[in-house]
Order: C-alpha cells, then structure tokens, then sequence
C-alpha cells in the first residue's frame, strides 16, 4: 500500500509509505534523553494513517537517568550491573572463563582483569547479565508507549520502530493485537523474536537506501 497525502489525495514523490513513517519514528526517537540509546515507534493503522508515536523515556512525572541526581545521573541498568558485580567480587566469585577470583571495577564494560592480563576481552556481562539488564530498565519503552497512546487502536495495526523490540515489548505488542512490526535496526534479543513469532505477529526489516540514510542522517544525535 502506497503512502497518500490526506491533504492533497496525492502520494509524495519519491517516498514509500514505509519510508514516511519510519521517518516519522526516527524523528519521535529524537525525544528521548535515555544515555544507552534512543528509540522511536509509531503505530499505524491499516491506511497508513499515524495513529500514535513514542519514544524510549523514564515515565511522566519522573526524571530520565541522566537528570535524576539519586542516580548520580548514570543509567540505572548500569548501577544494578555494578552492584551486582561488586556483591560478586565481595563473595570470591571467580570468573567463568579463567577460575581467577573477579575485582571489581566499575563498568561498563565488565572485564575479567586477570584474562585481561592475557590479553583476552571476558565479557562477563554475557555470562551473569545475558539479558543486558533489561528488566531493570527504568524508561517506558517506545513500543509500549506508542501503543498505551493507539490502545485499542493498536489492534490490526502496523509498528514502525527504529530498534528491534525487546522480550518485554514484544509481550506488549502481541496482547495489544499489532499485526505487523518493521523495524530498522536489529537487536540481539531472540526471546523478543521468538516472542513475536508465537504471537503471529509479522516481522519486516526496513531495508533500501532510505534505511541507511536515516541512520547518517539521525546517528549523529544518538548517544555514545
């Protein structure tokens, strides 16, 4: 289904459906203040018509990671991670790779420093944190807030969103009854994909020159 201009009856030239409202998703992200990384969603109905938008941000009313000064203005996933690593060091933990008694260093990255030393790069957060912290994740994730916005609205839809959904949106996005997801950016979350793909929920990635474009053109404001 080709995109039509509701205003003028007539299709912009040059552009997709597709690539108007992942546009519009790419600019939504622009919003967040998260310091992992900023996503965007847009519902859509079945006419291409904007239904809702969202953006990845800690719920109304309480302040993103970095201006929240409990947080000391860190990513709470982040501070969860270190903890947990220090308990760990603390409790002679010792590294999965080497048998070497972990020291804890402030991450990220988590690193054992004994493997370290022999030159290989241990990603411990692989082997005590393989769901990268996600459930601690303190914002409300573009997803799920673009569909709080669509509610029922959501039902039959299309999602456009520049990030792959996680396990926990994919939850949300099944119950609310999205019939489609595009996305642009791939995510290492197979249980988010495994999720969608019990749910019926079709998976599209974005793809074209365009895709590449929004990523020079957006990457810049993205955090580091």
């Amino acid at each position: 289904m080709e995109f039509v201009d509701l205003a003028t009856g007539k299709k912009p030239r040059g552009a997709t459906q597709d690539e108007i409202l992942m546009n519009i998703a790419f600019s939504s992200s622009h919003s967040s203040k998260c310091v992992k990384r900023h996503v965007g969603a847009v519902v859509a109905s079945s006419m291409g018509q904007v239904v809702s938008a969202g953006y990845n941000e800690n719920p109304l009313g309480t302040n993103p990671c970095i201006e929240e000064p409990l947080y000391q203005r860190q990513c709470f996933r982040d501070i969860v991670r270190n903890e947990h690593f220090k308990r760990l060091s603390e409790q002679g933990a010792k590294c999965p790779v080497c048998g070497s008694e972990l020291k804890y260093k402030p991450g990220p990255p988590w690193r054992c420093s004994a493997c370290s030393s022999r030159k290989r790069k241990t990603n411990l957060e692989s082997f005590f944190f393989p769901d990268r912290a996600m459930t601690w994740c303190t914002a409300v994730h573009a997803e799920v807030r673009a569909i709080l916005a669509a509610g029922e609205r959501a039902r039959g839809s299309t999602l456009y969103t520049t990030t792959f959904p996680c396990a926990q949106c994919a939850e949300k996005i099944v119950q609310s009854g999205v019939r489609k997801v595009i996305f642009t950016e791939p995510y290492p979350d197979v249980y988010g994909a495994k999720r969608l793909e019990l749910g019926h929920v079709e998976l599209e990635q974005f793809e074209g020159v365009r895709s590449a474009s929004f990523e020079r053109m957006f990457s810049r404001t993205k955090p580091d």
